[in-house]
């Protein structure tokens, strides 16, 4: 079961009031919405309790998803024409905004939330597709047979402890890495 609701939000130091509208699936906990505009007003309840105040009017319970897309879509755009710019849905409803997003607004959002650019130059992204392939000096020789012969010589060690004592030998790789050479290392040994 859904609801189509209008969240009425008021500001309760200037009396400005906003309206959101939108859907949710019933749960026994009050919803405000998850738009950028009603985030901001939970974030600065949380610091200034009782600055933003909620209610929430529920219009419309429905049976699927699919009616209730199709409510919320009419609510918002009636929204819009009647309160304007304090209608603070940026979509007319949808599927939550997903539809709406271009690469270049991803990227720009990724970009805001991490603090780093996604865009990878030609070098990275090789360099991504060889650690991706399992590329790595553990695999090639001379390392690949001076592994083996230190694992054999130590008497076919298990992972744990061949990692450990390859760190007085010098090597300095990953026990992720290490476990693969040596389920490797047990497979030629036990074909050999």
């Amino acid at each position: 079961m859904y609801i189509c609701y209008h969240n009425t939000i008021t500001n309760t130091k200037t009396k400005c009031v906003y309206h959101y509208f939108g859907r949710h699936r019933v749960t026994a906990e009050e919803y405000y919405g998850t738009g950028k505009f009603v985030k901001k007003c939970k974030q600065e309840n949380a610091i200034t309790p009782g600055l933003w105040e909620f209610c929430v009017e529920v219009i419309h319970t429905v049976d699927t998803f699919k009616e209730a897309k199709i409510i919320e879509e009419e609510l918002v755009k009636e929204g819009i024409s009647k309160y304007g710019t304090l209608c603070v849905n940026k979509n007319p409803g949808g599927d939550g905004g997903v539809d709406y997003h271009t690469e270049e607004s991803k990227r720009k959002m990724s970009e805001t939330r991490t603090g780093k650019s996604r865009i990878f130059s030609e070098r990275h992204k090789e360099n991504l597709s060889k650690r991706a392939r399992k590329y790595s000096d553990v695999w090639t020789e001379p390392v690949y047979s001076n592994l083996k012969t230190i694992w054999l010589e130590t008497g076919m060690l298990k992972r744990g402890r061949f990692s450990t004592l390859l760190q007085k030998y010098g090597y300095n790789y990953s026990a992720n890495e290490l476990n693969k050479i040596v389920k490797h290392f047990n497979e030629e040994n036990n074909n050999e």
